[in-house]
């Protein structure tokens, strides 16, 4: 039994949920809410010293990381293999689960922040309070972007550059789908890069950001694949209150007029 430290709607959480249901691995979960900022408390930062998750014990071995224990989930456990035996496609595969972390990952927390945090905090808090907030965050530069996005929004610089990112990363995706034949990224397997990505996608659908790949036909066609696959039930956990995800539509669907206008104006 796979012990999972896991916040529902996390991308990353998702993403280890996709192999567990994949593989049939047997798994309990346990919420990390990260609103309420229990992923930063001394008791999980003594299982996950960087304060992320998720984190998963097996074994009373401790592994964090996503990517990583993805790749560990699939070493150890039956049940499809993941990872394309030859040595050139398993590093080509390797390269979607290394540009989220880097590329995507970085760039849909602006965008979800604007999006979702934004808006929570401007209604719960003064303009006054909220400087304050951001001023004791302790890391400079995260301070600045925070200021940023929750002062000027879709029009903050760090937005459209994020917003550029993604646009960019889903027409790389598309690229990759047509040449490799599909159905899945890496050609006739279905893949840790189809993970990799999965929880992005479902991201923004969620927040009626569909728009931004809507133009792409192997991106889209690849998308409906994987939404009908049985392990999609695994992309936010099984407990969630369905609730928690129509409440992001409707703060997605009202600045998404906003976002399209300037998708437009960046020509990527």
């Amino acid at each position: 039994m796979i012990e999972f430290y896991q916040a529902q709607t996390s991308t990353n959480s998702g993403k280890v949920r996709l192999v567990l249901e994949e593989k049939n691995i047997p798994y309990r979960e346990i919420d990390i809410n990260l609103e309420k900022r229990e992923h930063r408390s001394a008791a999980y930062l003594k299982l996950n010293p960087n304060g992320v998750v998720p984190t998963i014990i097996h074994e009373d071995r401790i592994l964090t990381e996503s990517s990583l224990i993805n790749e560990y989930l699939n070493e150890v456990f039956d049940g499809p293999d993941l990872v394309p035996s030859d040595p050139l496609l398993k590093g080509q595969m390797r390269y979607w689960p290394l540009m989220v972390d880097i590329k995507l990952h970085p760039a849909t927390w602006v965008i979800t922040y604007t999006t979702l945090t934004r808006p929570a905090k401007m209604a719960a808090k003064s303009d006054e309070d909220l400087k304050s907030e951001i001023a004791a965050v302790k890391d400079l530069s995260r301070a600045q972007l925070m200021m940023s996005l929750q002062f000027e929004g879709v029009r903050s610089p760090s937005f459209a550059a994020a917003l550029q990112i993604v646009r960019s990363s889903f027409k790389s995706l598309d690229k990759a789908l047509k040449d490799s034949g599909g159905p899945w990224i890496m050609g006739d397997g279905y893949s840790l890069a189809d993970v990799a990505l999965s929880p992005w996608l479902m991201r923004f659908e969620n927040i009626m950001f569909s728009g931004i790949w809507s133009d792409l036909e192997h991106l889209q066609a690849w998308w409906e694949r994987i939404k009908v696959r049985p392990n999609f039930c695994g992309i936010v956990s099984k407990r969630l209150d369905p609730a928690v995800l129509e409440k992001r539509s409707d703060r997605g669907r009202e600045i998404w007029p906003e976002v399209r206008k300037l998708l437009d104006e960046l020509q990527v």
